[in-house]
């Protein structure tokens, strides 16, 4: 065994060398380890690491004024949506209430009818539409200066509906406002001149202000806006007759016997003056006037409904 320090050649299994009598293995180096075979590469690239979590000190902080302006800004619209949908119930609950009205009118129970027309105004107090169904039911109860009020109510929420103001004519009539009346009339007309009806009943208050020549003029107006296929014959007579009367304060005795027969053979109650009172809303004036025609008129008696009336 040959010693690595000196050189020596000294038998095999010495552990000392006879030379230099240095340990036979401790000059002996390092045993040098084979490195390990090298491994087959894996079939798919390996995952990428998990990214770091941010520890406390890293991740960013929210100020407080942030969260509070979310709070408010969430709570405001909350708000918003919560009016918006209050806003919006109220009309559907008035015409609940509006509904549950006409059922109960119709049965005959009136003072309930009334208590759910006043209670669909309380839910829905600017819907103009409550307003005149209200004034309506006020008007059929008798209660009609609380009926003028409504009305206008309604027009002053909706100051173009030209059936409202008829209504208000008629309410203002009835309660003896001649003056208002007028007024309403003409508004009607201003907002819709084809309409015969606003003519018709305009002439009638013209009529019991003596201003005969105008409530001619808007008579004959009324029957020229009258369509051919018109199935209101009620008022379609209402304006031969008031016609009529207007030609007999004229002196246009011929004239006027002529109208009111025409009237008379649309609807044969314009011979019945107390009908006339009742259901078509004339005066004492127009009335006494119309009772000097009624003899020179050749009529049929008197249907016993409205269903008989004959057809124009």
């Amino acid at each position: 065994m040959r010693c690595m320090g000196c050189g020596h050649e000294n038998p095999e299994g010495a552990e000392w060398c006879a030379q230099c009598r240095r340990p036979l293995m401790a000059t002996q180096g390092p045993v040098v380890v084979p490195p390990p075979a090298a491994q087959p590469p894996p079939p798919f690239p390996a995952a990428p690491p998990p990214p770091a979590v941010p520890t406390v000190q890293q991740r960013p902080s929210i100020s407080r004024t942030a969260v509070w302006v979310a709070v408010i800004t969430g709570g405001l619209l909350l708000l918003g949506l919560g009016f918006i949908a209050y806003q919006l119930s109220g009309p559907m609950r008035a015409r609940f209430h509006l509904a549950k009205a006409m059922q109960l009118e119709r049965s005959g129970r009136a003072e309930e009818a009334l208590a759910a027309y006043e209670k669909a105004v309380e839910e829905a107090p600017n819907d103009a539409m409550v307003r005149r169904y209200f004034a309506s039911a006020l008007g059929r109860a008798e209660r009609r200066e609380e009926a003028v009020a409504e009305y206008e109510e309604a027009l002053r929420l909706d100051p173009n509906n030209m059936e409202a103001w008829v209504a208000l004519g008629i309410a203002a009539y009835e309660i003896g406002d001649l003056k208002k009346s007028i007024e309403a009339y003409r508004k009607a007309i201003e907002l819709d001149d084809s309409r015969s009806i606003a003519h018709n009943n305009l002439a009638y208050v013209l009529y019991d202000q003596d201003e005969v020549d105008e409530a001619v003029s808007e008579w004959e107006q009324a029957i020229e806006l009258l369509p051919t296929s018109d199935v209101d014959r009620q008022g379609r007579a209402d304006c031969w007759a008031g016609l009529a009367i207007g030609y007999l304060a004229q002196g246009k005795r011929r004239e006027a016997i002529e109208a009111y027969r025409r009237a008379v053979s649309i609807n044969p109650h314009y011979i019945d003056t107390k009908w006339m009172a009742r259901e078509a809303f004339w005066s004492a004036k127009a009335i006494e006037a119309a009772e000097q025609l009624i003899p020179k008129v050749k009529v049929k008696p008197a249907p016993r409904s409205a269903d008989e009336l004959p057809t124009v």
